[in-house]
């Protein structure tokens, strides 16, 4: 069974879009990933069975973005639709459809501890090299941000700036007019505003009295450390 996905297939493709393209087979050793042309077309190749299929898109769902599921629910089936495709189709388009639950604002904290970072770094009179380097950093977990407390799927690179927007419109305008105003200008006081303006309902900044806690279990065995070796 071949489910065909992707931007193409969603007529959004560029002339370097490539094809995503599932495999699922009765039964193999282990899932793997291939990148590859095709009379011209670039081509990336998941294979899975049903088992794998089901592991990957729970890891993706833990990891906040389905991405996998995504693919399959807006696939094209080659060569026809059977009844075990729909199938799977149906459930990739349930997992899909129910996203998160907006978390609580004290499960925030690792979020806002980060992009709180990221502003002391901004703030400062660095060289413009390194204010875009965390201007770039910074992107992606504002956005994200954005996306968990609305209550959305997360999601990475290109895909971003559309989800933001499906996600909150006006945010999402604010959000790209201030890095756009920065990496043209160096002007950094638009993504300083939008940045609090997005953290302010869920605590604002947070650097005193940030705690992580690492397991217990995170620890080499005493007899395994390096330094006390010969």
């Amino acid at each position: 069974m071949v489910f065909c996905g992707g931007s193409v297939v969603r007529g959004e493709g560029f002339p370097s879009s490539d094809l995503d393209v599932v495999l699922i087979f009765d039964r193999i050793p282990n899932a793997w990933r291939e990148s590859l042309h095709f009379e011209g077309w670039p081509i990336d190749v998941f294979a899975h069975d049903s088992e794998t299929l089901a592991y990957f898109v729970a890891q993706d769902c833990d990891g906040g973005r389905p991405a996998l599921a995504h693919m399959i629910s807006e696939a094209l089936v080659i060569p026809a639709e059977t009844a075990t495709s729909r199938a799977i189709q149906t459930w990739a388009r349930d997992v899909v459809a129910a996203p998160p639950q907006v978390p609580p604002a004290a499960s925030l904290a690792d979020d806002r501890y980060w992009i709180t970072d990221l502003l002391h770094d901004f703030r400062d009179d660095r060289a413009p090299t390194e204010l875009r380097a965390v201007a770039c950093k910074l992107y992606p977990l504002l956005c994200n941000f954005v996306l968990r407390t609305h209550g959305r799927w997360l999601g990475s690179g290109k895909t971003l700036p559309r989800l933001v927007e499906r996600a909150a419109p006006d945010l999402g305008n604010s959000i790209e007019s201030a890095f756009d105003a920065f990496f043209q200008t160096g002007e950094r006081t638009a993504v300083l505003r939008v940045t609090q303006r997005i953290l302010e309902p869920f605590g604002g900044e947070l650097c005193d009295g940030f705690r992580s806690e690492a397991p217990a279990s995170f620890r080499t065995a005493a007899s395994q450390i390096p330094w006390t070796r010969k």
